[in-house]
């Protein structure tokens, strides 16, 4: 799946055709799960851009326990569970939103902790500007500026020095802990946009 695809994860999607149509008509392709399983299946399977999270997302059993393990505001707000697992699947803290019509400080530290945005779920404005913050944000692209900077003050002084890629360590795949064992039957594929 291409890296302008967008997964949104609610098991009442006809509250968010808005948000769909809103990113098709910003050039992204959008598929709707209403279940966990599915989300975890395709978060494992496939890269996307951007992640959003319904925070009372319904969870299976065996999700359900090892929210429990991450502490009792898991087991009550799953989908912080899903989004504290999709960042512990190699996802960035910029590629992950959670939200909910609720606006509760304690959800708010969290996802402070875990590293993903919070945002309320009635206020489409906001919600639109802070998706497309998330959006504006290449890491890829600041990675390589980043490396062009560094480059170009290193070669004139040390020019004479050769890399050896061998010698960087390999990349980990990250693995998720999140199982999948639920049919893809919420899974809704959207539309492209242009």
């Amino acid at each position: 799946m291409p890296q302008e695809a967008i997964l949104i994860v609610d098991d009442e999607p006809i509250y968010l055709e808005w948000l769909e149509e809103f990113l098709v008509s910003q050039a992204y392709s959008v598929t709707f799960v209403e279940s966990a399983g599915d989300a975890a299946r395709l978060t494992a399977d496939e890269p996307f851009r951007m992640i959003i999270f319904d925070l009372n997302i319904p969870i299976p059993q065996e999700m359900r326990e090892l929210a429990k393990q991450r502490g009792e505001l898991y087991v009550k707000y799953p989908g912080l569970y899903l989004a504290w697992a999709a960042r512990n699947a190699g996802y960035r803290d910029r590629q992950i939103i959670v939200y909910s019509v609720h606006r509760l400080d304690e959800i708010q530290r969290e996802c402070d902790k875990i590293g993903c945005t919070y945002i309320a779920k009635g206020r489409p404005s906001i919600f639109k500007q802070e998706v497309l913050g998330v959006l504006a944000y290449d890491p890829t692209r600041k990675a390589e500026m980043k490396r062009k900077s560094a480059r170009g003050n290193s070669e004139g002084a040390a020019s004479h020095q050769v890399r050896n890629p061998a010698s960087a360590p390999p990349l980990k795949k990250a693995s998720s802990r999140i199982s999948a064992k639920a049919p893809a039957s919420g899974v809704r594929k959207g539309r492209k946009g242009k």
